[in-house]
């Protein structure tokens, strides 16, 4: 019997109610298990009421492993019923299991797009076999169209896709140009039901999950451009199973999700350029995977803790549990390996944390947060400027409580990259690759052991043939040709003018210290604000030079706050009668002077993008504000600026005191912690990813408390210091 019923929202309404007598006790949160169905999808949605929607039904034949699989998910998350099976598009790999999966588990609702779209016999099967569970099952059919709602009790179900339909209406909040349409190649016409698909947008509270089936590039440019109308998304299913015929930067770019969970196969999908797609978009802190991607490469497969099946066809799945207030936890089955996901925070102070008791040491509870775990230091992480961040921040807690144990790590951890005469194991390409080394110049100093002497010396001599721009600044790194970054001025200044210091070469090393200092500002500041853009290319060919000044079009917070913390440590190392000090005292007055100007007066913290607190995107960003906050902070105490700033600092060390957590078992977490970043526009700033206790932040923080912790109480910081 051929059953075909178009609703309307009044008919979805009466829906909800005649199922919900079938929900189960309420969970108080949303579970997305993502079933493993050997690269076709099925998706169990169990809503906070209990209510339960199924996304696709995995493939027919096997014995039947496709529904069986999806009845273990809905055993563990206690379902009696699908309440909601919604079909994408009638492809075998999403319908194909309907008859098996009808035959085991009572099925409410039917949704679809409507009638088969696609001339071809597997289409017909699995539209015909669809029907028939349909009929078989006495079950109510659903015709959606884009706009119209799922009503799944508890849970906000939008449909934005269908029968090659897209909303016409911005969702609430969205609506924005969409700045990648421009580069986005004219996608191929697509006659398939994939470009069919019916895709939603699942939102509970402030979490949002986006799930568009196989929805094909043409599809989706149509949708997100010239305007995104779905705005940012928490949770993005990768589209056909990471295949390149979907996944299209315009729109993965433009919902920008913190995560990605890709439902492939072992030899379907995880296509390299899709994988990279997602990978490489700003803010997306992990992609998760059902598979390895066998046909692929090692690159272009995530971390083994992500990937749910390493082998085959293990049946391993992934599930994801959502709050309310937008934070979610991922859960591997195969290892039990979970992660969990703050809530994107605008502002993440909250005073209510101050004041710490009087015997918690925060510098000590930031190591055992990070090297704590760790038995052996070797196993700690590869060489990089970000372990030598954080090392260099235990340095100082060492000088301070003199605990062995923390200089143990840090040589031991730099042991592991020296082989027996104290050669550096590592190249010297970038001037982030030497940061880490001023960790061989203070194990020097504490041990006169020669190995790091002559480990210090090989990034000195690097310095001889280091490529420059034409007027003699470094460049940040052989694959960045003619590009100044003021994060290159940390990495790399304060360890040759203490290499100066420690080994009898301070003439060039001053010199050259305050020549970069000074290059990088002529072309980085701004007479306006007072701020320093982040980048400079001499050559002007980078997308983000402008084509007159050639710097960069942002006013990036940690950029600056690199720049500061070197710049004012620097002078504590150089002469009093250095030729350029007056110079460099100018130009720290000039940071230390904007930096104040921008401070969030509520919080005491700086925005992500330092002058543009008024975009709502923008977000308060902790490394860089204890950089600020301890710059500010020491130009006080060495006299280079008025005690006035030292109010400034106050704020900002309070501010970020109240961001952090303290946790039962002596732990902390610091939250609003950009990643990694390159060079780019206001968009792809305000989209990086936000970790909670990354190494910028925590190496950042030691620094900064190990400064402020023994400054003087004033008024605007006491309730931080009692």
């Amino acid at each position: 019997m051929r059953i075909r019923t178009q609703t309307t929202l009044l008919v979805l309404l009466l829906l909800s109610l005649s199922s919900y007598g079938a929900a189960q006790t309420p969970i108080k949160s949303l579970q997305i298990y993502s079933v493993d169905v050997e690269g076709g999808q099925a998706t169990l949605l169990v809503s906070p009421s209990g209510q339960s929607m199924l996304v696709d039904t995995g493939w027919p034949g096997f014995e039947g492993r496709d529904a069986d699989r999806i009845m273990a998910a809905t055993k563990l998350a206690g379902v009696q019923q699908i309440d909601y099976l919604v079909i994408t598009h009638y492809h075998r790999d999403h319908v194909g299991g309907v008859t098996q999966l009808a035959d085991r588990i009572k099925i409410a609702n039917f949704v679809d797009h409507g009638d088969n779209m696609e001339d071809a016999d597997q289409t017909r099967t699995g539209y015909s076999e669809y029907l028939a569970a349909i009929s078989k099952m006495h079950g109510r059919r659903v015709t959606v169209k884009p706009g119209d709602r799922i009503p799944v009790s508890g849970i906000d179900v939008q449909v934005l896709t269908a029968a090659r339909q897209h909303i016409s209406r911005p969702l609430p909040g969205a609506g924005q140009p969409n700045s990648f349409c421009a580069s986005e190649p004219a996608p191929p016409d697509d006659p398939t039901e994939n470009s069919a698909s019916l895709g939603v947008l699942v939102s509970y509270g402030k979490f949002r999950f986006l799930d568009l089936g196989d929805l094909t590039k043409k599809a989706e440019v149509a949708m997100v451009c010239p305007n995104n109308p779905v705005g940012r998304v928490d949770v993005f299913l990768v589209s056909h199973h990471g295949l390149n015929q979907s996944n299209s930067r315009a729109l993965v770019r433009a919902v920008r999700p913190r995560v990605a969970i890709m439902n492939n196969g072992a030899h379907k999908g995880g296509s390299p350029e899709a994988w990279q797609t997602v990978h490489e978009t700003p803010g997306v802190e992990d992609l998760w995977q059902l598979h390895y991607a066998m046909d692929s490469d090692k690159a272009h497969n995530s971390a083994e803790n992500l990937i749910a099946n390493v082998n085959d066809a293990e049946g391993n799945y992934l599930k994801l549990v959502a709050q309310a207030d937008g934070s979610f936890t991922v859960q591997n089955s195969r290892n039990n390996f979970q992660k969990n996901y703050a809530p994107l925070m605008r502002n993440p102070t909250d005073l209510s944390r101050l004041p710490a008791p009087a015997d918690f040491d925060y510098s000590v509870a930031a190591i055992n947060t990070v090297t704590g775990p760790y038995r052996n230091p070797a196993d700690f992480g590869p060489w990089s400027y970000q372990r030598g961040l954080f090392l260099y921040g235990e340095y100082l807690v060492y000088q301070r409580t003199r605990n062995p144990a923390y200089l143990d790590f840090i040589k031991g951890w730099v042991n592991s990259y020296l082989d027996a005469d104290g050669k550096l194991n590592h190249g010297l390409d970038t001037l982030d690759s030497m940061m880490a080394g001023n960790l061989f110049i203070i194990l020097y100093r504490e041990t006169k052991d020669e190995r790091y002497k002559r480990a210090a010396t090989q990034i000195r001599e690097r310095f001889d043939t280091y490529p420059r721009t034409k007027d003699g600044a470094f460049w940040h790194g052989s694959t960045r040709q003619w590009q100044t970054w003021l994060d290159g001025i940390f990495m790399s200044m304060p360890l040759l003018v203490r290499y100066g210091q420690t080994f009898n070469d301070s003439e060039y090393a001053n010199n050259e210290a305050a020549r970069q200092i000074l290059l990088y500002a002529k072309h980085s500041n701004d007479p306006k604000t007072g701020l320093m853009f982040h980048a400079y290319d001499e050559s002007g060919q980078q997308a983000w030079a402008d084509p007159v000044t050639h710097h960069s079009p942002e006013f990036w917070g940690r950029a600056m706050g690199w720049y500061g913390v070197a710049t004012v440590d620097i002078l504590d190392m150089i002469p009093q009668d250095h030729p350029q000090r007056a110079q460099l005292v100018a130009q720290l007055q000039q940071l230390v002077k904007a930096y104040a100007k921008y401070q969030d007066p509520q919080t005491g913290l700086w925005f992500e993008v330092v002058n543009r607190g008024d975009v709502p995107d923008n977000w308060l960003e902790t490394s860089s504000s204890a950089m600020y906050t301890y710059t500010i902070s020491r130009a006080v105490e060495r006299g280079y600026v008025s005690k006035d700033y030292d109010k400034f600092a106050q704020e900002g060390y309070r501010g970020v005191l109240a961001s952090i957590t303290r946790n039962p078992d002596g732990t902390i977490a610091m939250p609003n912690i950009c990643e990694g970043t390159n060079v780019g526009d206001l968009d792809f700033y305000l989209g990086r990813a936000r970790h909670t206790n990354d190494l910028h932040g925590l190496g950042a923080f030691l620094i900064m408390n190990e400064q402020l912790r023994k400054s003087a109480v004033p008024s605007g910081v006491a309730a931080a210091r009692e």
